[in-house]
């Protein structure tokens, strides 16, 4: 009531007054609420609100299953908002989001729905260290660290041969990396010994895409799947065991529309002929291969973070190259502000059923903001769960950080390349532009179970685990992306116990696969045979491939330094070289390790 006592009738005129004004108001809303709910029964209900983690952040890209909308997915906004029309008042909403617990609740269209995701500290822990392979229960054994010139390498633990009848099972991740060889060739060039934990020779194999598949129609829909024993020339008592992988192939006329942020450091480091102006040109290569249907923004740091290009069209091409040659190098590396902001931009312009995708192009140095590996790695993670890839382009020498760029990449649920020149930049993104950009498979990894019967022991060749990852007892295998048509090649050397008849199965082998955007996890399971060739009366392409492996190992290991093991690979594989660009560069690429290596051996021939 209002206060009338003890007061002149002016007043009290005026405070009835308020109370008039008030009380009219108080019908007004009234009135305007019945008006509301009478409209939203006979018609449809909006149900807004946002979502963010405990600690304030505003969560884009997050996947929302409301029940009344099943099968249908919703994202939310790039400030964490949601809007979705639905047909009642109330309904049920459930958020299972990578790094953070399950949550469902109930949500009403007739409030705003704040939504707080509580971090999973268990989960984050896992995906800190993600494993490349795995071996039951069996320690590294070596722990070696190189920084070298100002770069940084993540510390790298070689396999040994396990027991198969204690541990018969092994698995590994499939990745389409291939830095690691072209920063190894820049190295040899420069006249320069590589540093071991740059070698990984899973990406050293990558590199050469060999075609051990032939074409057919129907296979281009489907993974295939095939393996080969073949003898071992760096140890004659050994096997190796060949698998191949051959992804399906999309049609690249029906590939849907692409969303892509090139996030370009344009740092005081970048300013020499092998960084920025190199990015340059090979972004400018990028740019001739995109659609009309296709968007490009670009975002640069350098001093500070700045958006230069917002999703112009791929037919926009004279625009987006002027921008692209505007770049200047200049300032510190705030590295940590610009990746949000990236992935922002492509949260906001996200394609639903389209391709979306970062392409990180720097040196690695980031130098303001999270710095460390373990920062950088996590934050990705959280960016991850927006279907949006990460591309990682890493250029430079004398600061390049190599161990920042891999994590990232993998984090990131993309792929990592080193620019070293500009053939490789063709190579990377025009010559197999669709391979690296478009994705037929997610969490690609394979298990292989040894027959003990047959094999006494095994190594698997590459895909050593970094160091920080075998010693976290919470690690992980977690499987990669696959691009359209690509084809992989993994070795295990072998000891048997005794050799089985012709086709005899000594294991099984299992890939496991999921479809992008699709969480279920699909399987196909192949038998391994029995079905060992002379290498030199086989395939040709195993003889190379089994050199690059060996050079691999050559390269990690400084036992083999001490006899001029590159002269060995050369004698080796020489017969079986094709005139295909990449195979002559790599007896190039042997030569030049070996006059590194072995200057006085050069010498004496000289003599």
């Amino acid at each position: 009531m209002p206060k009338c006592s003890f007061l002149g009738p002016s007043t009290l005129f005026y405070d009835f007054s308020v109370f008039s004004v008030k009380f009219y108001r108080l019908r007004i809303s009234l009135l305007s609420v019945f008006v509301v709910v009478s409209l939203q029964l006979n018609s449809q209900y909006y149900l807004k609100g946002q979502v963010t983690d405990d600690k304030g952040r505003q969560l884009s890209g997050v996947k929302l299953q409301i029940k009344s909308k099943l099968p249908y997915l919703f994202y939310t906004g790039s400030n964490g908002s949601f809007g979705v029309p639905i047909a009642s008042a109330t309904d049920s909403l459930t958020i299972i989001q990578d790094s953070y617990l399950p949550l469902h609740t109930s949500v009403n269209a007739l409030l705003f729905n704040q939504i707080v995701l509580i971090t999973d500290t268990n989960h984050l822990k896992k995906q800190i260290r993600r494993l490349s392979s795995i071996t039951k229960n069996v320690q590294s054994s070596r722990e070696n660290f190189y920084k070298s010139m100002g770069e940084s390498y993540s510390s790298l633990i070689d396999h040994s041969f396990v027991d198969a009848s204690k541990y018969p099972e092994t698995g590994f991740t499939l990745n389409t990396d291939k830095a690691s060889y072209s920063n190894i060739r820049r190295f040899l060039k420069k006249n320069m010994r590589v540093p071991s934990d740059a070698v990984r020779i899973e990406e050293m194999l990558n590199y050469f895409d060999f075609p051990f598949f032939k074409t057919h129609i129907d296979s281009n829909k489907i993974f295939r799947v095939n393996s080969q024993i073949t003898e071992c020339p760096w140890n004659p008592q050994s096997k190796i065991l060949h698998v191949h992988v051959k992804a399906p192939s999309l049609d690249l006329d029906s590939i849907p529309p692409t969303n892509l942020v090139f996030l370009i450091d344009v740092s005081g480091s970048m300013d020499r002929d092998n960084r920025l102006p190199l990015l340059q040109q090979s972004f400018r290569m990028l740019v001739e291969c995109l659609r009309s249907k296709d968007t490009v923004s670009v975002v640069t740091y350098g001093g500070g973070v700045a958006i230069v290009l917002d999703g112009a069209g791929g037919d926009e091409k004279e625009k987006i190259m002027k921008v692209i040659d505007s770049l200047e190098a200049s300032g510190s590396t705030p590295g940590e502000g610009a990746i949000k902001t990236a992935y922002n931009l492509a949260v906001h312009r996200f394609l639903k059923n389209g391709n979306n995708r970062v392409i990180l192009a720097t040196d690695g140095d980031f130098n303001v903001g999270q710095q460390s590996d373990e920062e950088l790695e996590n934050m990705i993670a959280h960016y991850k769960e927006t279907g949006i890839y990460l591309t990682c382009l890493g250029v430079g020498m004398g600061n390049y950080k190599d161990s920042k760029l891999e994590g990232l990449a993998k984090r990131g649920n993309g792929n990592f390349a080193y620019i070293d020149h500009l053939d490789e930049a063709y190579n990377s993104l025009v010559k197999e532009f669709s391979k690296t950009l478009y994705s037929v498979a997610e969490n690609a990894l394979i298990n292989i179970r040894f027959n003990d019967e047959f094999v006494s022991s095994y190594k698997l060749i590459g895909y050593n685990n970094r160091k920080d990852a075998i010693e976290d007892s919470t690690s992980i295998l977690e499987g990669r992306i696959l691009g359209t048509g690509h084809n992989l090649t993994a070795m295990v050397e072998l000891n048997l116990k005794r050799i089985p008849t012709k086709g005899k199965n000594i294991g099984q082998l299992e890939l496991q696969y999921s479809l992008p955007g699709i969480p279920t996890i699909l399987t196909k399971n192949v038998s391994i045979p029995y079905n060992e060739q002379f290498i030199k009366e086989s395939n040709p392409l195993y003889t190379v491939a089994t050199s690059v492996a060996w050079m691999g190992q050559t390269l990690r290991s400084s036992e083999a330094h001490k006899t001029p093991v590159f002269e060995e690979i050369k004698k080796w594989v020489s017969s079986a070289i094709s005139t295909h660009k990449s195979e002559i560069e790599f007896v190039q690429l042997l030569d030049l390790a070996h006059e590194i290596y072995f200057p006085t051996t050069k010498k004496r021939k000289k003599d």
